[in-house]
C-alpha cells in the first residue's frame, strides 16, 4: 500500500506518459498555477511536493538501479512551482505570459543542468533528485523576474 501511494504521488498521474514525462510534470504544475495563482496555495504545493516527494522517491528507487526514473515527476512539479513563487515574490500577480515563459525557462534549466544542478544530478540520492529541479526552478524564477523588469 505504501509503495502504491508513493507511486501515485510521485507520478502525479502524468509521469506515465510515454513521451517527455518530465515536461508533462512541468505542464501539470503550470496548469495548477494557472488555475490557482495564489502565493499561499503554491507555497503549500511546493512544501508538500518537497517534503512528501523525497520519501516517495526513496520508496520508489530503493529496489532499482535507476535512481531517477522518468516516471517520477514530483521533482519537476516542485521546481516549476518554485519558478512561479520566485516571480510572485517580486510581482504579486501571475499573468498567463509569466506562466508560459516560466514553463519554458524551467524546462531549459532542467534540461541543461546549469551548475550546481549538475552537481546534484550526479549524486543519486532521493534528495538530490529533488534538488537539481529546485536549482533549475530557482534559475528560471530569477530569469523570469528579471525579464519582466527589463521588458
Amino acid at each position: 500500500m505504501k509503495r502504491k501511494l508513493a507511486y501515485a504521488f510521485a507520478t502525479c498521474g502524468v509521469g506515465l506518459f510515454p513521451k517527455a514525462p518530465g515536461t508533462c510534470g512541468s505542464a501539470f504544475a503550470a496548469v495548477i498555477a494557472y488555475l490557482y495563482p495564489s502565493f499561499f496555495f503554491l507555497f503549500c504545493l511546493l512544501a508538500i511536493s518537497v517534503f512528501a516527494g523525497i520519501p516517495a522517491i526513496k520508496i520508489l528507487t530503493k529496489k532499482t538501479s535507476d535512481k531517477d526514473p522518468g516516471f517520477i515527476v514530483i521533482d519537476e512539479v516542485a521546481g516549476q512551482t518554485l519558478t512561479y513563487l520566485i516571480f510572485m515574490l517580486f510581482y504579486s500577480h501571475l499573468p498567463f505570459w509569466a506562466i508560459l515563459f516560466g514553463f519554458l525557462f524551467f524546462r531549459f534549466f532542467d534540461i541543461t543542468k546549469v551548475w550546481p544542478a549538475c552537481f546534484f544530478d550526479r549524486r543519486h540520492t532521493p534528495a538530490n533528485v529533488m534538488w537539481d529541479d529546485l536549482v533549475a526552478g530557482g534559475y528560471a524564477g530569477l530569469l523570469l523576474s528579471v525579464s519582466f523588469l527589463l521588458f
